[in-house]
């Protein structure tokens, strides 16, 4: 009689130990993880699921300690906030730092998009973009404009900004959002 060969099982792996955190350890990693992953998906197509992978944190504490995808993604804004305001207020030029100004505050602008549309309030325009009163200060202080004319060229800038990002992905833009800017800062210097 022949011996009948028995397949080997491979030997199973051993898993990973989960490690322990606290709340704001994983609050954290969590927080990090969106705001590295906004950079380059947009907020529509990004999932709690690849945000808890990312952070090596279950998706599941998303909801528990943000209320949702919604309150990650403000709580990513209001983190933002601060850090593009700093890059705005420390940039020599609108175009310096090969356009991460510009980029970052695209980013921006698609994030508090979507969350108007998931519902989320703002209580102004300055909580909304608080980008567009710290480039109101660049200006003054950059092309000498007075407090009210700073004011308009930063709303200007804000609405070629949000106008770019909202339609970049359906409409073909001939100009770049640097370009309309400093056409519209060299006719301010001009007047």
């Amino acid at each position: 009689m022949a011996s009948k060969k028995v397949a080997k099982v491979p030997a199973r792996k051993a898993a990973k130990p989960r490690q322990r955190r606290t709340r704001e350890e994983g609050r954290q990693l969590l927080l990090e993880a969106a705001e590295k992953l906004l950079q380059t998906i947009d907020p529509e197509d990004l999932g709690i699921r690849e945000i808890g992978s990312l952070a090596e944190v279950h998706h599941r504490f998303v909801a528990e300690w943000f209320g949702g995808k919604v309150g990650l993604f403000r709580a990513v804004h209001d983190s933002r906030a601060s850090q593009i305001s700093t890059l705005i207020s420390t940039a020599t030029s609108f175009g310096g730092r090969g356009g991460l100004s510009l980029e970052a505050i695209r980013h921006e602008i698609v994030l508090v998009n979507w969350l108007i549309q998931n519902g989320s309030q703002f209580d102004d325009l300055k909580d909304a973009f608080p980008a567009l009163h710290t480039a109101k200060d660049f200006l003054s202080q950059t092309f000498s404009l007075n407090e009210e004319d700073a004011d308009k060229s930063a709303y200007i800038i804000g609405a070629i900004i949000v106008s770019n990002a909202l339609l970049r992905p359906h409409v073909k833009i001939p100009f770049a959002p640097i370009e309309l800017i400093m056409h519209h800062m060299q006719r301010a210097n001009q007047n």
